[in-house]
């Protein structure tokens, strides 16, 4: 069993890796063409997107992987495809309405609308393709949306909005290409909207714990666009764009994976701890390497990667090198908090995640030093992760989880 799980590890990281790669490469020329401020709209759009894309989905795609029968497998895929159609409807909407009492950026608030719901349309293709066990048109999808981004990005050099229209498209390519590999399913909107009735645990346990953690994640950005300057936000977001490669590349094939086969054990009743430590292992070896290289030489390796402009980002990158680290290591994991009663322990996390941070904001705020929220950030982040791996493993020990 392990050979077939390292095998379709593989198989996505093949995939995922090339696609990333293909995200590494483009980014030293759109530092060059992008100045930080573009980062900075980019950085700011991402992080609506990505809380936007929870609400979207209710966080149902889960109920595609566990649902014991095949057309609770469709239904739920459906249903997070009708609720990402009205949160979009409804975004643009309530914009509409309260940009007639003070100014709004309708334009900046379209692109928001339009990649939140291709965003949650795209994760449950994925998902189901995941249920399937079709691992090479995940990471083709994967590839196709980062070849579409990196030249759609060149395209649109001239418009302060190049790089959203850039991320708009690369997505859209990959709802397109997932659609027609199998993400596609006749849609029954009765039986998908009953489960909201009869899986309540996914927006009342699994939705709150989901939306404090990308939340806790995406809200500096936010914050630090209107409290310091957009040079360095933009830094601080070309940070996150590529500490997140690494993670990309081989941390989210190994969760796919990981989630898949973990949740396959425990509804067997069955213990998940080897595959576990085995895996928490293999990524400790691998993400060694990557962290000294932050710890110790970040400045250095932006700079000379992205131009001076972005030296600032590397420093940002030494304060974090751990965060990055522990992060590789254990957010993969994360996905086996889901299973049974285990979602209420995650969710305390979050919130005491939330909570920490919201401190290291108001701090930062206080003293006007981005530097001070860095910090911050890091030691919660630390924190988190260590609470995670040992609820993860006690979650990956017991048999009966639910």
């Amino acid at each position: 069993m392990k050979n077939a799980y390292y095998r379709k590890i593989a198989v996505l990281f093949s995939g995922t890796g090339l696609a990333q790669l293909i995200n590494l490469v483009g980014l030293p020329f759109l530092t060059r063409l992008y100045s930080p401020e573009h980062f900075a709209w980019f950085s700011f759009y991402s992080a609506c997107v990505a809380i936007l894309t929870l609400v979207a989905t209710l966080k149902f795609e889960n109920h595609i992987l566990l649902s014991k029968s095949q057309s609770g497998v469709t239904h739920s895929a459906n249903l997070v495809k009708i609720i990402s159609i009205f949160v979009s409807l409804f975004v643009i909407l309530f914009s509409f309405v309260l940009s007639l009492f003070i100014k709004l950026n309708f334009e900046l608030v379209l692109f928001i609308s339009l990649g939140s719901a291709f965003a949650a349309w795209q994760l449950a293709n994925y998902y189901l393709l995941n249920r399937l066990g079709q691992y090479s048109y995940m990471a083709q999808s994967r590839v196709l949306g980062a070849i579409v981004f990196i030249s759609s990005a060149l395209v649109f050099t001239n418009f302060i909005y190049g790089l959203l229209w850039a991320s708009l498209a690369g997505v859209l390519s990959s709802v397109v290409f997932t659609s027609i590999k199998g993400g596609g399913r006749r849609i029954n909107i009765g039986k998908s909207l009953r489960l909201l009735k009869t899986e309540t645990s996914y927006y009342r346990i699994v939705l709150p714990s989901s939306l404090l953690d990308v939340l806790s994640s995406q809200i500096p950005l936010i914050f630090s666009k209107g409290n310091f300057s957009l040079d360095k936000v933009g830094n601080y977001g070309l940070y996150n764009k590529c500490v997140s490669l690494p993670s990309a590349i081989l941390g989210k094939a190994v969760a796919d994976v990981f989630k898949q086969e973990a949740f396959k054990l425990l509804n067997e009743n069955q213990s998940a701890k080897a595959i576990y430590l085995d895996t928490a292992k293999k990524m400790l070896y691998l993400g060694l390497l990557p962290y000294i290289l932050l710890q110790f030489y970040g400045g250095y390796i932006f700079m000379f990667a992205f131009g001076d402009e972005w030296y600032f980002a590397g420093e940002i990158a030494q304060i974090m090198a751990i965060r990055f680290y522990m992060g590789f290591v254990i957010s993969p994991l994360t996905s086996i908090l889901y299973f049974g009663r285990y979602k209420r322990l995650d969710f305390l996390i979050q919130f005491f995640l939330g909570l920490t941070i919201c401190i290291c904001l108001f701090i930062s705020y206080i003293f006007n030093d981005i530097m001070l929220m860095i910090k911050g950030l890091t030691i919660s982040y630390v924190i988190k992760y260590i609470f995670q791996f040992i609820v993860g493993y006690n979650a990956a020990c017991n048999k009966a989880g639910r």
